[in-house]
């Protein structure tokens, strides 16, 4: 992977999501003991080799990245043309495509950010990801940022089995640890690139997609005439409601 093009250049360049997920990434709350034998922990040399075996073993795999690509990027690279026997779809949950973005630099008019998190912390390996030739699903900060909740009706939700006990207790942490003191409301970003492809494949429009690989708008994504093809969620308003409810029914949370 090519080096990130403004990381570690000042104290207040890099982001991190230990800001608001805490340094496990899950606020501080103990995952369930797995009932999947499919739990993976290589060493770092080994990391990409194993996950092509695992991916070779349960395909066809329709793959889904939630945070970075560094990981799905090597692993298509590590394929090579095998790669459409063993991964048909891929879903992603990232970019900023008509909204401002959270990461990186800045607007010097507008003061708002060009790049999304996951994007902006490998566009090289976005980019890669793209133009891997295989159907990409990205659903976007354009449509996560809109699919919230308040404290006031996560603090409602009934769960039906220990997954959502766990579901439950992971928004309260999120509001306990950063949403209150920061105005934000429980968002379902991962959760949505799980769903919506799975759920709603009517609701994706076909766009040509590109991530920026400047500097001055690293992490960026366009959507130009020469981009890469991708199905590319575009929500509507009225379906906000519909698809929270449809989330937390998923979750087994009523």
């Amino acid at each position: 992977m090519q080096p990130h093009l403004h990381f570690l250049e000042t104290d207040q360049e890099w982001e991190s999501a230990e800001d608001f997920l805490g340094g496990d990434g899950l606020c501080g709350i103990v995952l369930p003991v797995p009932a999947s034998t499919q739990l993976i922990t290589p060493h770092e040399h080994e990391r990409v080799a194993e996950l092509a075996a695992l991916i070779k073993q349960l395909a066809p795999v329709h793959y889904i990245a939630t945070g970075p690509c560094t990981n799905l990027a090597e692993l298509c690279r590590f394929l090579g043309d095998d790669l459409q026997k063993y991964i048909t779809t891929i879903s992603i949950m990232g970019g900023a495509l008509k909204v401002a973005g959270n990461s990186g630099h800045k607007d010097v008019h507008s003061g708002r950010q060009y790049a999304e998190f996951n994007f902006y912390c490998d566009p090289f390996a976005v980019d890669e990801v793209l133009r891997c030739g295989v159907p990409v699903y990205v659903v976007s900060w354009d449509t996560t940022q809109r699919l919230t909740i308040p404290l006031s009706r996560a603090q409602i939700l009934c769960a039906r089995d220990d997954a959502a006990s766990f579901v439950r207790d992971l928004m309260l942490q999120f509001f306990e640890r950063f949403g209150l003191k920061n105005g934000r409301e429980f968002e379902f970003n991962d959760p949505a690139a799980v769903w919506l492809p799975r759920s709603a494949p009517q609701e994706f429009q076909e766009k040509r997609l590109a991530i920026v690989l400047a500097p001055d708008e690293f992490g960026k994504l366009i959507e130009v005439s020469h981009g890469h093809p991708v199905s590319f969620h575009s929500c509507e308003d009225l379906r906000i409601p519909e698809i929270l409810d449809e989330l937390l029914a998923a979750l087994q949370l009523v």
